[in-house]
């Protein structure tokens, strides 16, 4: 995921025309393994499956797309989730994809 950043134009030189880096300048702007590219007077990160925002500090709530049985609860992690069965219950989930429908199953084994 890429987030641009704005700064002030910062520009430099003896007549104020080269842009400034802002990666290096701070060179910590991306969190979470992002990578920081440098734009005219801002930068963007492009951020690491599971991260996202402007300095890619956010998490990916997994959650929201999770494939957990109903009455299980799901509990997100960095790019992935985990399905807690509820009391009685065991399993691991497997989601089977029928790629020519396009139709998903889903088992507990």
């Amino acid at each position: 995921m890429k987030a641009s950043v704005s700064t002030p134009l910062a520009l430099t030189s003896q007549h104020c025309t080269e842009d400034v880096d802002e990666c290096r300048l701070q060179p910590n702007t991306c969190q979470n393994g992002g990578t920081c590219s440098n734009l005219f007077g801002s930068y963007v990160c492009v951020c690491v499956n599971g991260w996202s925002g402007p300095d890619c500090s956010e998490n990916i709530d997994d959650c929201m797309t999770a494939a957990c049985s109903p009455g299980s609860t799901c509990i997100d992690r960095v790019a992935s989730f985990i399905c807690l069965c509820p009391h009685g219950k065991t399993g691991v989930l497997i989601l089977r994809r029928y790629s020519e429908l396009n139709i998903f199953d889903i088992f507990f084994l």
